[in-house]
């Protein structure tokens, strides 16, 4: 049976999430052994801007905000997961990686320009919404370390100086509206974390 234009996108763009959600991240899902995946992750860094967005009484657009959300990892599918602390070669090679997958998303999903057009806006921080959601996104890996009493952190030997120098770093390039939030999870989870002096 042949299909019509728009279930074909449908059944792509389902194919896609799919997908993502065999991207493996870093932490785990506490108390399993289970590592999250980006599908996941994904959720929960919507829920958690959502959430951020309210506490803060923000004045920007939420709907943008989301949709950052939802797109951030997309290219993830293409170029896979590279952690935090991976050494800067991992970094640069990272975002040619996700270069090259935004460019095959592009030319796969050219019938979604509006989910091309955020992750566009996310890859480049275009405004301050793609930096809330930059920096949500920093955050969500800390309440994910912490609910797992740091155990991804332990297995890749982060060390107390090693975490607050990269969070500190994290924290300054953050929205400035996100920063006292950022700030406050980050001193809780200083005081929590596995090898702290």
């Amino acid at each position: 049976m042949k299909q019509n234009k728009r279930v074909e996108k449908m059944l792509l763009t389902q194919e896609l999430l799919v997908k993502l959600n065999l991207v493996d991240r870093n932490h785990y899902t506490a108390g399993t052994n289970r590592k999250e995946n980006d599908s996941e992750h994904t959720l929960s860094l919507a829920t958690l801007c959502w959430l951020v967005y309210f506490e803060l009484d923000s004045k920007l657009n939420l709907e943008k905000i989301i949709k950052y959300a939802i797109a951030h990892d997309i290219p993830e599918v293409y170029a896979g997961d590279v952690n935090t602390f991976s050494n800067s070669k991992q970094r640069r090679n990272k975002v040619i990686a996700e270069h090259q997958a935004v460019k095959r998303i592009k030319d796969e999903y050219a019938f979604f320009p509006d989910l091309i057009k955020h992750i566009d806006g996310y890859e480049t921080k275009k405004d301050k919404e793609a930096i809330f959601v930059w920096t949500a996104d920093k955050m969500q890996a800390l309440t994910m370390g912490s609910l797992d009493e740091w155990r991804p952190y332990r297995e890749i030997n982060i060390t107390y100086a090693m975490f607050c120098k990269k969070y500190e770093e994290l924290i300054e390039n953050s929205l400035t509206d996100l920063k006292p939030l950022f700030k406050e999870l980050f001193e809780y989870c200083k005081a929590t974390y596995y090898d702290r002096p």
